[in-house]
């Protein structure tokens, strides 16, 4: 255990607790919606932006973006790194929209793809007048970063360039989307919500973009106005590496980065007393051979041998570990890496047998010609759920039809021991198979919906209190429970609808009304079947109902009545 809740509630508060955020009264998430909602009409309206883009940049049925930390615990104290679960909130989809479209900014000589590609700067730049080599880190990035500054940079470089944009969105529609994202920046945590003043939020798309952006005008800058820049300069997100003279070329190349920003601030990293300089997950040697770095909190733990999962799963541990020793290690620092490997491998229980198989396959994939054939895609990709005996043999059986088809593992230990997020309040929690009581009687109604339930509850009250339970143009029924009501003169328990399942997939929706309708015979409902789902399911739904929840006690009927 590396932090129990209270001391993790603890330091969340004191991460909230400054000026970079400011506690709001109410959740804003509706009102957002909104807004957002009349800035992309009207910029539809005036040609600034065309359909596409406009269906792409909205969110249906969001939610706020919830705050949760990760300690640290390589660093003293295990300080938090603050994490925004950002997705299905009212501004992901318009992120993920102006991420796309600012892409191409993020591309620069300056920018380290992954360790792979900073081994290959480091082979092709070699300076023997610049031996000295040592790391840059910005500290707090994403939460430290001046968004206005960025989007000004950002924007200044579309005017100079609108080429780069599609011919179907305008500037001024960035311009205007980009400050709308920025001033309108909140998250929640606890039940509490929060505007943040400085920085974005650290799991956006557009957050990511932005600082790329500015991080990198920023060092652009800094090597073009110094009188001793470095030999070459590079980065990786917000970890920077240079080739200096010594340590004192080092030093005053950062001193001139920190007076270009009075937001960003950089530290340095010099060589250990051995010479070496952890990048990344790369240890660079003197003499620049590489090898891998591994943290001194470094576990060596990894999926086991015996865990409930699939053995493509097991067998793409050993293969991505023993790529990774290939292209980073130099060939004199191979063999001791393999060897950790299998080490490590055995301690995993993987047998021995097992580790060589796809060592080799590694070893001999790399030794072939890199071109790679094209291979037709499969018409449709499935999901689904892992299990030893019976999944392999759907998988087989789904091949024939030219169905691709993945694992997924639906239970870990960590899901069950441990949970960061505040949990959905059960009013707002969306794709919800639901029960409505009578207040009056023992009969209750079943259906469901993807959007947030309070929505839907709302909708059935709606028509109690307006008499529009039927519809006066076509005589459908619009609210069981509420014609009910109407025609017995009974209270319905509105404050007592309780969710008999969920779902991640609003697909599933119908299968699970369907099956929670076959088995508990709710009276309200006007068939015994779900919607659009053949009868053939109802040889399953004995075994789906088994993942419902506690059944409340106004649904618990005579098993004379439940088979009727």
């Amino acid at each position: 255990v590396i932090l129990d809740h209270e001391q993790y509630h603890q330091k969340m508060l004191e991460h909230l607790n400054t000026s970079t955020y400011t506690p709001l009264k109410k959740d804003p998430t509706d009102s957002l919606t909104r807004k957002l909602d009349v800035i992309l009409k009207n910029l539809l309206k005036n040609n600034d932006i065309d359909k596409a883009f406009y269906d792409a940049c909205r969110t249906a049925h969001p939610r706020p973006p919830q705050l949760y930390g990760l300690p640290k615990i390589h660093k003293d104290g295990a300080p938090m790194r603050p994490i925004v679960s950002f997705y299905g909130t009212p501004l992901s989809s318009l992120h993920k929209q102006l991420s796309l479209v600012l892409q191409p900014f993020t591309h620069s000589p300056l920018r380290i793809k992954n360790s792979y590609h900073f081994v290959d700067i480091l082979k092709e730049h070699t300076y023997p007048e610049y031996p000295y080599l040592c790391s840059l880190d910005i500290k707090s990035l994403y939460t430290s970063c001046n968004m206005k500054q960025a989007t000004a940079t950002t924007l200044s470089r579309l005017r100079n360039d609108p080429t780069i944009l599609p011919p179907t969105v305008s500037i001024k529609a960035i311009e205007i989307l980009l400050n709308f994202s920025l001033d309108n920046s909140y998250l929640e945590y606890n039940k509490t919500y929060y505007q943040q003043n400085i920085g974005g939020p650290m799991g956006s798309p557009l957050t990511v973009t932005l600082c790329e952006i500015e991080v990198t005008s920023i060092e652009l800058t800094a090597i073009s106005t110094c009188d001793d820049p470095p030999a070459t300069y590079h980065h990786f997100v917000d970890d920077g590496i240079g080739q200096f003279r010594d340590r004192e070329h080092a030093d005053s190349f950062l001193t001139h980065l920190n007076s270009l920003t009075d937001y960003l601030q950089y530290t340095i990293e010099h060589p250990r007393p051995d010479g070496t300089l952890p990048f990344l997950d790369i240890l660079i040697h003197p003499n620049r051979s590489t090898s891998i770095y591994r943290k001194p909190t470094h576990t060596n733990l990894y999926t086991h041998y015996s865990s409930a999962c699939a053995p493509s799963t097991k067998d793409a541990v050993i293969r991505s570990l023993t790529h990774r020793a290939y292209k980073i290690c130099s060939p004199h620092l191979l063999n001791n890496e393999l060897d950790f490997l299998i080490h490590t491998f055995l301690a995993n229980g993987y047998p021995m047998e097992r580790i060589t198989s796809v060592m080799k396959s590694v070893k001999s994939s790399l030794k072939k010609d890199k071109q790679k054939t094209p291979t037709l895609s499969s018409v449709l990709k499935v999901t689904i759920p892992y299990h030893k005996e019976i999944s392999p043999k759907i998988k087989q059986v789904l091949s024939r039809y030219d169905i691709s088809s993945t694992y997924s593992t639906p239970c870990t230990l960590r899901g069950i021991l441990s949970s960061v997020k505040t949990p959905t309040p059960v009013t707002k929690k969306k794709n919800v198979i639901y029960s409505i009581p009578c207040q009056d009687c023992d009969q209750f109604y079943i259906g469901q919906t993807c959007r947030p339930l309070y929505k839907r509850i709302a909708e059935h009250e709606a028509c109690f209190r307006n008499h529009s339970h039927i519809d006066s143009s076509t005589g459908n029924i619009k609210s069981s429970p509420a014609l009910h009501a109407h025609e017995n003169g009974h209270t319905i328990a509105w404050h007592n609808t309780t969710i008999i399942a969920s779902c991640n997939n609003p697909s599933q929706l119908n299968l699970l009304e369907h099956t929670a309708i076959h088995t508990l015979n709710p009276p309200l409902n006007r068939q015994l079947q779900g919607p659009r789902i053949n009868i053939s399911w109802n040889q399953l739904t004995p075994n789906i109902s088994k993942t419902f929840g506690n059944i409340p006690t106004h649904m618990v009927l005579p098993s004379s009545q439940r088979n009727k």
